[in-house]
Formats: structure tokens, C-alpha cells, sequence
């Protein structure tokens, strides 16, 4: 039991923030994001981030669509932060 404990204790203290190519790696292969706390909630983040933009790119939105996107995407990362937060 102990050394399980331990193992998780080095984990945690190995997390990095994660890059967007390690996100988008760990979603189209896998479709989810595993890991450490730290690392699942900002890597949500910067995935949320990414698929605002690229919307946002590919599709002709008028002015109030874009604004809700972005609202969305703002809101979206507002609860992954509180949720990381209650996490700890």
C-alpha cells in the first residue's frame, strides 16, 4: 500500500503543463485525457482553447455567433479552472 502511495506522490510531482501538440496527441488517439490532476484539467483547457479557434477559423460565423463562441469557450474554461481548484 505504501509504495502505491509513493508511486502517485512521484507522479504528481513529475507534472509539467501540458503542450498543445501533447493534447491533441493524447485526444485523437486515445479521445480522452488521462493523467495527474494538474495536467487533465490543463490540458481540457488548452483542448477547449484550440477547438474555439479553429471553429472560429473554419466556419463563417456572423458577429453574434463568434461572441457566443468565445463566451462559451470563456465560460467553459472558468468551470475547469474551479473544478481543478475544488480538486486539490
Amino acid at each position: 500500500m505504501g509504495s502505491k502511495i509513493i508511486q502517485r506522490l512521484e507522479l504528481a510531482l513529475r507534472v509539467k503543463k501540458p503542450t498543445p501538440g501533447e493534447v491533441l496527441e493524447q485526444v485523437s488517439t486515445r479521445g480522452v485525457l488521462r493523467g495527474p490532476v494538474d495536467f487533465v484539467f490543463s490540458a481540457w483547457r488548452l483542448y477547449v482553447e484550440y477547438a474555439a479557434q479553429v471553429i472560429a477559423e473554419t466556419f463563417q460565423l456572423t458577429e453574434e455567433e463568434r461572441r457566443t463562441l468565445l463566451n462559451f469557450r470563456d465560460a467553459v474554461k472558468t468551470l475547469l479552472t474551479e473544478a481543478q481548484r475544488q480538486a486539490r
